[in-house]
């Protein structure tokens, strides 16, 4: 019997949302390098970039890259600096995710993401 695989479980109310804040989080990674976020959407966005990253590094046309990056990137007036460095880091790409701290409100467990080369 065939069963659903769940991708990502970040709990909101709209799958929409959800791919969204993903989508953020993977250009904040990608313009600074390292982020920090809640663990589950550490998790999530550790294995949303890796694919992502993947699939970049298999697009070979620059007119489909940038398409690729104006579809998967939240801010475009940053499209020429994310474009440089993905063709940087796009055959090497590794993402690393541990612990930092408690947050101070609620006592969330707080993880940063951060792309290793």
């Amino acid at each position: 019997m065939k069963k659903r695989i769940k991708k990502y479980n970040l709990n909101t109310s709209n799958p929409a949302h959800s791919k969204l804040m993903l989508k953020g989080l993977y250009t904040d990674l990608l313009l600074r390098g390292k982020v920090s976020t809640t663990s589950t959407k550490a998790k999530a966005l550790k294995s949303y970039a890796q694919q992502r990253t993947y699939a970049y590094s298999k697009i070979t046309d620059p007119i489909l890259k940038d398409k690729w990056v104006s579809q998967n990137i939240t801010s475009l007036k940053f499209r020429d600096k994310i474009l440089e460095r993905l063709d940087k880091i796009a055959s090497s790409f590794k993402v690393t995710s541990y612990k930092e701290r408690n947050r101070d409100g609620d006592n969330a467990l707080v993880c940063a993401v951060e792309i290793i080369n």
